[in-house]
């Protein structure tokens, strides 16, 4: 299985994470923006963040998770924030 967590780059600078845009593709090339949450999981087709800042990270939930494959891909759009 390929991975559910993803790690912002040290090298990022300023990250605004309310502004994060996260895409699964399917093996079928679907794409679909995921749904962020603060709370539980409760359906498909969400991630939550856990930390802030540079040391946050990006977790898919368990049931998206579950759909991530070698065949899959995960893309994570991270605007900058305002100095």
């Amino acid at each position: 299985m390929a991975g559910c967590d993803f790690s912002i780059p040290a090298d990022t600078g300023l990250v605004n994470l309310d502004g994060v845009n996260v895409k699964f593709t399917s093996a079928q090339g679907t794409v679909t923006t995921l749904e962020k949450v603060t709370g539980s999981c409760s359906a498909d087709d969400q991630y939550y963040v856990e930390g802030s800042g540079n040391e946050a990270t990006i977790k898919l939930c368990p049931a998206t998770c579950e759909r991530q494959t070698t065949e899959t891909s995960v893309d994570i759009e991270i605007p900058c924030a305002s100095q």
